[in-house]
């Protein structure tokens, strides 16, 4: 499931929402650069804000790290390699750079896209 929140004005937050026995928070999204996705054991997969991101593994240990404006120290994260996520059979994020945060909701042969 996916809720959209209207905060104020121009300001949302997603939060998707796991659909199984699971009933927790998968990942939530800001319209002003937050998120933080969380694996199925409720460690963190991976944080956003304005200026860095990381991405963990299933035990939270740091796998990468990079900031979104200085492109000097890391190529193996955005913006130069995308992070694709499975948060379930419905829910993928993609993760190109930091205006291009992709949420896709899938069943069968219905979509529907959002750009974070």
């Amino acid at each position: 499931a996916i809720l959209i929140v209207n905060v104020k004005e121009v300001q949302f937050i997603y939060v998707i929402l796991e659909d199984h026995t699971y009933s927790g928070i998968r990942a939530f999204f800001t319209n002003c650069g937050y998120a933080t996705c969380y694996h199925r054991n409720g460690l963190i997969w991976l944080n956003l804000d304005r200026h860095t991101g990381s991405y963990f593994d299933k035990k939270g240990r740091r796998q990468k790290h990079w900031s979104w404006h200085d492109f000097s120290h890391h190529v193996h994260a955005p913006p130069f390699q995308p992070i694709c996520m499975k948060l379930n059979i419905y829910i993928r994020i993609k993760i190109v750079a930091q205006e291009q945060i992709y949420l896709s909701f899938t069943k069968q042969r219905n979509y529907i896209h959002f750009n974070m």
